[in-house]
């Protein structure tokens, strides 16, 4: 009977763990505007956040972001590099840690394993020259750049201050 009853309770949960995550996902892929219409905003990969989320890049998602109220911030990334495998925690950290809804995030895969034609194409676009740059735009203008590794503490010291202007 006590196995029984482990097995349901650990079925209700695992039910009511999945119900919250789908809801908290769909809360950040759809948006209510004036008249009562849904809109998609974003569809990708959330790597982490919750007011401010950060994603796998996507063209699509990136196109909203742009389209949006949005601040952007691209974090280039590859695979192989120690740096940014690093760091990538601390960005993540950061993301978490924020309580504005005002900055979307997106890891792009940068000349490595995982690099698509169109992550190709926006580090074409920023002139990126290596991994582990960070960019930041606001009203798709670059306000920031900076190719140091960041902790969490450096994504708090230079995010809070563009999301306050």
């Amino acid at each position: 009977m006590k196995h029984w009853l482990t097995i349901i309770v650990a079925s209700l949960l695992l039910i009511t763990a999945v119900t919250i995550g789908v809801a908290s996902f769909r809360s950040m892929t759809r948006k209510t505007i004036g008249n009562g219409t849904v809109v998609k905003t974003m569809e990708g990969e959330k790597i982490a956040g919750a007011a401010s989320v950060y994603l796998a890049y996507g063209k699509n998602d990136y196109q909203r972001a742009l389209d949006g109220d949005k601040i952007i911030l691209l974090s280039f990334y590859a695979d192989w590099c120690p740096f940014c495998r690093a760091e990538e925690p601390e960005i993540e950290v950061g993301f978490n840690n924020l309580a504005s809804d005002k900055l979307v995030g997106f890891r792009v895969n940068y000349n490595d394993s995982e690099t698509d034609a169109d992550e190709k194409a926006l580090a074409d676009q920023y002139k990126i020259t290596y991994q582990h740059t960070k960019v930041i735009l606001k009203n798709g203008v670059e306000v920031f750049r900076t190719g140091d590794t960041w902790t969490k503490e450096d994504f708090a010291s230079i995010v809070n201050p563009i999301l306050a202007q």
